[in-house]
């Protein structure tokens, strides 16, 4: 119990952070709401009484106008604070779904790719999809509790006198109905229906959610197959080519067979629970009528008070029943809402590294950036400057400046700092989460300013992770990673990776347009966006396009569909288009045949010639283009040297690799 207070008190904190003043106003609008229906009540009986007491005109219309303008201002009141409750739920979820969606752009890097993080993302999405679990089935039972317990309290206001009223009867019967006993006994049975309907809401209640719950994997696979085959156009060709359909619908049909077993079940609770809880409802309800009616009959109290009693005490029960299934409703949630809190709880500590593993947001970001002048397409942004100019300063990471920026801000000018960088890996280890084989082993050497390096290997030797522990999307486990003879862990991270303008193998572009996917950002550099597709060798293809043109069809009818050497020549630009001093390109020419291969090598041998390059590839093509190699071996740097040096070792790795690959360069 303990411990699921704790779970629903911090879902709280996070509803009044992500809204505040939203709980203030539930409790403000389920008051009113309790109340409305209590007005009617008292006055209906008041009136009705008056009336039989003989009450003239004048004094009924006075009643009648009494009760309209309460149920006027109190539904007015109402409608009004639900308005703001509306209001202020929008922008409670509003932010709830920016705060599930920006926490991957928060998370250190190891984090997002982890199974466990997208598994509680997926977990919270699918718990939400099928049955409201998270933090829905926090705020509507928060204000029908609320609601529940204003009704209580109001019912047993009107109704509580019922119980006093005692005295004789005409007859057996009627003196029966009018003692004390008969008040026992009436007060047992809304007692018993009471507890009766405790026990059926929260049972019936907890295997509901039970029921749903089984639907949650079965509607996660089914909307796996949903997104990623059928929602989109982009999975249409390998569906038609290679007959995918049929073993989808398959897939599918499945898992519509394995949902129906859930939902039978949900029909057999309601059957269940739904009989118990009528029968004991006529038993009190008998019971009521029969002990109001008689002590009416008996003169105890005016014939109009029945209405009174009888709504209040029906009031009276309905608030608990609400209030119990409300109780078990929270209960329920808990586990959901504590994937949720675990989830937004991440990255506060950190185990294998990134900038965001320390505690850093897109919130609290330290870019120190100029203000592009213009926008779009062409517009000019200011002159290109050194490192002071741009704002780099390489500060240790507790000096950093916590001002919170936009996404406008996050323009990078060009950095120009090749000749002062010197880069040293020493003694670096790096095992993957969940593994025990060692991705990196005692990794040592040095990259000196201004030079062009391949980094060649075998796929699985280690090249990849080596150029993520670089740029700061992991940590090592042991060794240090120096900037300057500094650990770049104890550098302003952000600042840090704009020295890298960097190419992976499985980069991702976006629909949007083409300038904004080179920039990042709506506001771009239209010349410095062409000089660096034209550098690419995008040059010939931009001639029928312009920045703005979007890449792929998701949004725009007019967006460009593009091949995957084209898209890999885009990733280039966007990489050449920073300017940073550092160019990594991680098998940056695996999409392209060996003529286009040759011709962006001899572009982007020119293009380094004034910073430092690093090549990473399987193919040897690039080590033409460098003044050093290192060759990586199961995560081991097995060989260094010139391509001249190494070829001479025969018995070496690079030797082999070389001539197993040399018939595609001649």
């Amino acid at each position: 119990m303990r411990k699921n207070l704790k779970v629903i008190a911090g879902g709280f904190r996070l509803i009044e952070g992500l809204a505040p003043g939203f709980l203030p106003c539930c409790v403000l609008q389920a008051c009113m709401t309790a109340l409305s229906p209590f007005i009617n009540i008292y006055l209906s009986a008041a009136l009705v009484n008056g009336l039989l007491a003989g009450w003239d005109m004048a004094r009924l219309l006075e009643g009648v106008l009494l009760m309209a303008v309460l149920n006027l201002v109190c539904g007015g009141l109402g409608a009004w604070m639900e308005r703001l409750v509306n209001v202020k739920q929008n922008v409670l979820f509003q932010q709830y779904d920016w705060r599930l969606d920006s926490k991957m752009m928060e998370l250190s890097y190891w984090e997002v790719e982890s199974y466990e993080v997208q598994a509680l993302r997926e977990r919270i999405r699918q718990m939400a999809n099928v049955n409201g679990m998270g933090l829905w089935n926090l705020v509507n039972p928060v204000k029908a509790l609320v609601n529940s317990v204003f009704t209580i309290l109001f019912a047993v206001a009107i109704f509580c006198e019922i119980f006093v009223q005692c005295g004789p009867g005409a007859g057996a019967l009627t003196g029966f109905f009018c003692s004390v006993w008969a008040s026992a006994g009436l007060a047992a049975l809304i007692l018993g229906n009471v507890c009766v309907n405790l026990y059926t809401v929260s049972r019936s209640t907890k295997k509901v959610f039970a029921a749903y719950a089984g639907l949650v994997p079965i509607n996660q696979v089914y909307s796996y197959y949903l997104e990623n085959y059928i929602d989109t156009y982009h999975s249409g060709k390998d569906i038609r080519l290679y007959r995918q359909g049929d073993l989808i619908r398959s897939e599918m049909g499945q898992l519509l067979e394995r949902g129906r077993t859930p939902m039978k079940r949900l029909k057999g609770i309601e059957f269940r629970y739904s009989g118990l809880g009528s029968l004991a409802g006529f038993a009190m309800n008998l019971s009521i009528y029969l002990t109001v009616g008689m002590r009416a009959l008996a003169g105890l109290f005016p014939v109009g008070s029945i209405v009174q009693y009888v709504g209040g005490i029906g009031q009276f029960v309905s608030g608990f029943t609400t209030f119990a299934a409300q109780i078990t409703l929270l209960n329920s949630n808990v586990e959901a809402l504590e994937v949720i809190l675990q989830y937004l709880g991440m990255g506060k500590e950190t185990g294998k590294g990134g900038l965001t593993g320390r505690g850093d947001s897109l919130e609290k970001d330290n870019l120190t950036e100029k203000e592009p002048e213009g926008r779009g397409n062409g517009s000019s942004v200011g002159s290109e400057g050194a490192a002071g100019s741009a704002g780099l300063q390489l500060r240790p990471a507790e000096s950093r400046s916590a001002e919170p920026q936009s996404m406008e801000s996050r323009y990078m000018e060009p950095v120009d700092v090749a000749e002062s960088l010197e880069i040293e890996f020493s003694g670096v280890y790096y095992t993957y989460p969940g593994t025990e084989s060692k991705a990196l082993d005692n990794l040592s050497f040095a990259i000196r300013p201004g030079e062009k390096l391949a980094v060649v290997g075998v796929n699985g030797s280690g090249k990849t992770t080596m150029i993520k522990l670089l740029c700061g999307l992991y940590e090592p486990d042991r060794g240090e990673i120096l900037v300057n003879g500094e650990d770049i862990r104890e550098l302003d991270q952000e600042a840090c990776r704009k020295l890298f303008g960097v190419v992976f193998q499985d980069f991702q572009l976006f629909s949007f347009g083409l300038g904004q996917n080179l920039a990042g950002s709506r506001i771009y550099d239209g010349e410095r966006a062409r000089a660096a597709l034209e550098e690419a060798g995008f040059g010939a293809r931009l001639a029928g396009m312009d920045l703005e043109t979007s890449l792929y069809k998701d949004f725009d009818p007019q967006g460009v569909e593009i091949s995957g050497g084209e898209a890999q020549k885009i990733a280039i630009a966007r990489a050449l288009y920073r300017q940073a001093p550092i160019l990594i390109l991680d098998e940056p020419t695996a999409a392209l045949d060996p003529q286009a291969e040759y011709e962006v090598y001899e572009k982007l041998n020119h293009i380094s010639e004034n910073r430092t390059a690093i090549f990473i590839s399987h193919r040897m093509s690039s080590c033409r283009f460098c003044g050093r190699i290192l060759v990586l071996d199961g995560g081991r740097l097995v060989q260094e040297g010139s391509h001249e040096e190494l070829l001479r070792d025969s018995g070496g790795r690079y030797f082999a690799l070389w001539h197993a690959q040399e018939q595609y360069y001649r």
